[in-house]
């Protein structure tokens, strides 16, 4: 077999790859049913923003749980997908902010202003976060995580455990300018914390619909523009408003509830593949 035969060999096998991952998520595990014995929570939501081509799964739909599922975002052909799949899907139209990072943070976080009032209850989750299994039930989770004692419950990082070991993360990851850390470092000091409650990983938050959190979301916000890497201002903003909180174990929503996925997106993984297989000659 000759070298040119062996290069078409490969080229055809690496594209039968990239064609079954993305044909994969038409057997993710929303495609499972809702089972009938699982009472409806119209009291609670959980919700998700998207924006750009950051991402573009979609990890679990309405047959996996038994609440509404809300989707922001400003792409429509991904918005066309989570809609298919039984998220009721809101457009972006947002003149002030620009930048997709801070403009899905914003989304994130001010959930007053985007969450409807009949909502007592939103459940955030990062666009990369699937269910462990095939069916969640959202009435079991919040008596778990008891819910009713506190105004928020978040989870613990799994790796850094104060402000300075993430402040490290990001700069070696560059995910931010380290002018813009201090600014939210001196800021914190400036009001006497101490860094000295752990830390949360965000990409999960129970928030309860209250003045108390809404107010403490303003404020976390206006720190976010400062710094986009949210987590080195949310437990400031925690310690600072005196929310009653709770922050569980990593390992409690991650081994019974939730899988983190690596962000994807089927066709930046396509120029790429093209793009090294090209530069290979």
């Amino acid at each position: 077999m000759n070298q040119k035969n062996i290069i078409i060999y490969l080229f055809i096998f690496f594209l039968i790859l990239i064609l079954i991952s993305i044909k994969l998520e038409y057997f993710s595990i929303d495609n499972y049913i809702q089972p009938s014995n699982y009472e409806f929570n119209d009291k609670v939501c959980i919700y998700t923003c998207v924006t750009g081509n950051y991402d573009n799964k979609v990890y679990f739909g309405k047959n996996n749980v038994n609440c509404d599922l809300l989707f922001f975002t400003n792409n429509k052909e991904l918005g066309l997908k989570f809609k298919n799949k039984g998220w009721t899907v809101n457009y972006i139209d947002d003149d002030d902010v620009k930048d997709n990072k801070l403009l899905a943070r914003k989304h994130k976080i001010l959930t007053h202003k985007y969450i409807p009032k009949k909502y007592e209850i939103s459940l955030w989750i990062d666009g990369n976060i699937s269910l462990k299994n095939n069916f969640f039930d959202i009435n079991k989770f919040l008596k778990e995580i008891e819910i009713n004692k506190y105004d928020l419950v978040c989870k613990e990082h799994p790796f850094n455990n104060n402000l300075k070991s993430e402040k490290n993360t990001i700069l070696a990851l560059k995910y931010e300018k380290e002018e813009n850390i201090n600014k939210i470092l001196e800021i914190q000091k400036n009001n006497n914390f101490k860094d000295d409650i752990r830390l949360t990983e965000t990409n999960i938050l129970i928030r309860k619909n209250n003045n108390n959190i809404n107010k403490a979301m303003e404020e976390w916000f206006n720190l976010v523009k400062i710094c986009i890497r949210d987590q080195m201002s949310f437990d400031y903003i925690l310690w600072k408003n005196n929310i009653l909180y709770n922050r569980l174990k990593y390992n409690f929503y991650h081994d019974q509830y939730f899988m983190r996925k690596k962000h994807h997106n089927d066709k930046s993984k396509i120029v790429e593949f093209f793009n090294n297989f090209i530069n290979i000659f």
